[in-house]
């Protein structure tokens, strides 16, 4: 036979057996440790088969999925709308987690910041002076110029000078 007939037979034989089912034994032991196993179970565990079927790697003829348990939510119902990782803060968020890091970094006071952010770009004020439930914080800087900062009674930056 030619060496070509011979390679043809033998890949005809390999793909012949990757797109059948096989059987796998699931078993559980005495402190229900599973394992899986093709020659079957040892006396000592419980054994049950299990029929795999090889994925077909031919996307032409795509397999069908099981039918799902859960009923899908129709087109005209209403869901309720989860929105994950966004930071409330007692400020109304008006600003974005990054223009806030920018603003601390660059040592700017924008309006909607809290004071703890206050205090992580400028440190704690040199005085404090409450009137009306609004705080004024003022800064002294070295070279004789001031920076005041105005409060709210929430904690929150309303305006600066």
């Amino acid at each position: 036979m030619p060496r070509h007939t011979v390679l043809a037979w033998c890949l005809l034989a390999c793909a012949g057996t990757s797109a059948h089912a096989t059987t796998v034994y699931r078993c559980v032991d005495s402190a229900n440790h599973v394992s899986f196993r093709q020659q079957g179970c040892p006396e000592e565990m419980i054994g049950k088969p299990q029929k795999i079927s090889n994925v077909s790697t031919d996307h032409s003829n795509p397999r069908r999925r099981a039918p799902s348990s859960k009923p899908r939510a129709s087109q005209g119902e209403a869901r309720e709308l989860v929105v994950v990782g966004t930071h409330h803060d007692k400020c109304g968020s008006q600003l974005t987690s990054r223009d806030r890091r920018r603003a601390i970094i660059e040592k700017r006071i924008v309006p909607g910041m809290t004071q703890e952010d206050v205090q992580s770009a400028l440190g704690t004020p040199d005085r404090v002076a409450t009137t009306n439930g609004r705080t004024q914080w003022r800064y002294e800087s070295e070279r004789g110029r001031s920076r005041t900062v105005t409060l709210d009674n929430e904690g929150c930056v309303t305006t600066k000078r």
